[in-house]
C-alpha cells in the first residue's frame, strides 16, 4: 500500500434541485486528485424511505441491467457525497455508506 498522502478536493460545478418523486437533485462534481482534474456527470440525490443517497452515475451493461459508470474508493466517494447533499441543500447528514 503507498504511504503518500494525496490532495483531494472536490466542488459541485452544477446542481439542479427536483421536487418530484424520490429524485432531489442531479450535480456535476469536479475532482482534483493530486493534480488531475476531471468531472463526474449525473450524480443523483434521492429520498429512499427515511435516508438520503447520493449515487454515483449509472450505465447498462449487455444485457440491460444498471450497473456504476464508475467506481470511487470510499475515501473519495465519502466526502464527494457529502458535498453534494450540503449542495442540494442538506446541511445535517451522516454518510452511513455511499451508494
Amino acid at each position: 500500500m503507498y504511504d503518500d498522502i494525496v490532495n483531494i478536493e472536490v466542488s459541485v460545478v452544477a446542481i439542479k434541485k427536483f421536487a418530484k418523486g424520490n429524485l432531489l437533485a442531479m450535480a456535476d462534481v469536479e475532482l482534483f486528485i493530486d493534480g488531475v482534474s476531471f468531472v463526474i456527470s449525473g450524480i443523483a440525490v434521492r429520498r429512499l424511505k427515511d435516508v438520503l443517497a447520493v449515487e454515483m452515475p449509472q450505465t447498462t451493461n449487455a444485457v440491460g441491467h444498471p450497473i456504476p459508470a464508475i467506481t470511487l474508493p470510499p475515501e473519495v466517494e465519502q466526502p464527494l457525497a457529502i458535498e453534494v447533499a450540503r449542495a442540494a441543500g442538506f446541511e445535517s447528514i451522516e454518510v452511513v455508506e455511499a451508494c
